[in-house]
């Protein structure tokens, strides 16, 4: 038995051509996983709640996905410097005011100099639709005066759709690398080691 892998391809399609049925299910599986897991842990973000109680000396980050899974931070009140609103400018940026692109958060402030994000909007726009400052300071008023509670619930109305175009693309970038890139490299690894396990995996085999 001879390895397609052996043989060097001069276009795409016979690269398509040569991979195992194995190998393409496996890559279109992986290439829907990659977004998938993307969109597991961005998905965070969408759906935030926080509170602090003050007889109790403690703050929470409650944060759901898409799938409807929580993770939970804690953070003692008397930790706490204060809440600040923070733009991160687009790469390459060099603009100081805020500029179409940039991310938007409201950060907690620790006494120890670590900052813990809430909550951000990322927005093609050169403000996000709600007003951050005013949520920083409405917790920064709790944390200063004598109210024994405080919460607030920030929910991404527009959900998946709102990253839904990224996601897309994740997706056709990973079929690029499962289909085209991964099986060049294997493909220079078989001419080098016939006997590659991964390559023969990768692609077809045909009778000499």
């Amino acid at each position: 038995m001879a390895l397609h892998g052996t043989v060097k391809y001069s276009d795409m399609r016979e690269v398509l051509v040569s991979l195992s049925w194995k190998y393409v299910v496996l890559s279109v599986l992986g290439a829907m996983l990659v977004p998938f897991i993307c969109a597991w842990f961005w998905t965070y973000n969408f759906d935030v709640k926080f509170s602090c109680e003050k007889s109790k000396n403690l703050c929470q980050i409650e944060r759901v996905n898409f799938a409807n899974q929580k993770v939970v931070k804690n953070i003692s009140q008397t930790d706490i410097l204060n809440v600040q609103r923070n733009i991160d400018l687009p790469f390459l940026s060099d603009k100081q005011a805020p500029v179409a692109g940039a991310n938007h958060s409201v950060v907690v402030r620790l006494k120890d100099g670590k900052a813990i994000k809430i909550y951000d909007i990322n927005t093609r726009f050169s403000q996000p639709i709600e007003d951050m400052n005013e949520k920083a300071n409405q917790i920064n008023s709790y944390l200063q005066g004598s109210q024994n509670g405080y919460s607030f619930h920030h929910i991404n109305r527009y959900g998946l759709s709102s990253i839904g175009l990224k996601l897309f693309f994740i997706f056709l970038l990973s079929l690029v690398g499962f289909f085209f890139l991964i099986p060049s490299v294997f493909e220079i690894v078989l001419a080098m080691n016939p006997n590659n396990l991964i390559g023969n995996f990768i692609f077809k085999t045909k009778k000499m």
